[in-house]
């Protein structure tokens, strides 16, 4: 069974402020879903989002 976090748990988990990630959700910047007033993301929803964030290294060769 996917593991479900709320916006507390997937804010420690990732290190930033619950207000900064329910704003990201709600910009569907990542999937986000209310039941009961509250509102809770699937860690690995939450996962992939930080992992498309990935970044390329360039390197320059002078």
């Amino acid at each position: 069974m996917e593991k479900i976090l709320t916006i507390k748990q997937a804010a420690a988990l990732t290190g930033l402020h619950p207000i900064t990630l329910y704003n990201k959700g709600t910009a569907n910047e990542f999937p986000t879903y209310k039941k009961g007033g509250r509102v809770f993301v699937f860690e690995s929803d939450l996962l992939n989002w930080i992992k498309s964030g990935k970044r390329e290294k360039i390197t320059v060769n002078q």
